[in-house]
């Protein structure tokens, strides 16, 4: 079975090689450093159909498990950075609901991993998560 989960305007994090407090992926010119679960670029994201998004996809013919990252603008020390959420946009025009979990990865003292996921319902309608 395959799934699609897109991704727009991820908010507060980082710049190029330290993370600063305002920063917005709006993927208008290309995937910004993502990469994983063959993301791709779309129209029609919550700003309406001229808004382009990220678009990721897992299952036939694509990675079982869908993941993406970003290794190069969003790397830093959110806490001494003044960043205390990350925002983003998702919806899922799969065929069956998605459990959403966010992990940001540094040293052992600065991963985090979501404990609670959230479900993202296979209906194309974009939600805000924080």
């Amino acid at each position: 079975m395959k799934s699609t989960l897109a991704f727009s305007a991820l908010a507060l994090a980082a710049m190029s090689q330290a993370i600063t407090l305002g920063q917005l992926d709006t993927f208008t010119s290309g995937t910004e450093n993502w990469i994983g679960s063959s993301p791709s670029l779309a129209m029609g994201g919550p700003g309406g159909a001229s808004d382009q998004f990220l678009r990721l996809e897992s299952g036939p013919g694509f990675s079982p498990k869908m993941a993406a990252r970003n290794i190069t603008q969003w790397l830093g020390n959110y806490t001494l950075a003044g960043v205390d959420s990350v925002t983003l946009h998702v919806a899922n025009f799969g065929v069956s609901a998605i459990e959403l979990r966010v992990a940001v990865f540094g040293s052992a003292a600065q991963e985090f991993t979501s404990t609670i996921s959230s479900t993202i319902a296979a209906d194309g309608v974009w939600r805000s998560f924080s």
